[in-house]
């Protein structure tokens, strides 16, 4: 099995859906990107989930501080 790509338990797991079309609905609404197998099972790189996206997200995040007033 090629690690890279996140299994279909997984997949299910990260959506909710075991149907392809409803965890194709929720990764797009997610904006979680993947692609589509012959079977038309979304299939997701782990580095997708795992790596730059991930460092990309949490630096555009904003430090919270408190309100004082």
């Amino acid at each position: 099995m090629d690690n890279s790509i996140l299994p279909e338990s997984v997949v299910s797991d990260l959506t909710g859906y075991k149907s392809a079309r409803k965890q194709i609905e929720y990764l797009k609404k997610q904006g979680i990107p993947f692609i589509l197998s012959s079977r038309g099972q979304p299939k997701i790189f782990r580095s997708w989930v795992e790596g730059a996206p991930i460092q990309s997200a949490l630096k555009d995040h904003k430090k919270w501080s408190p309100s004082l007033g």
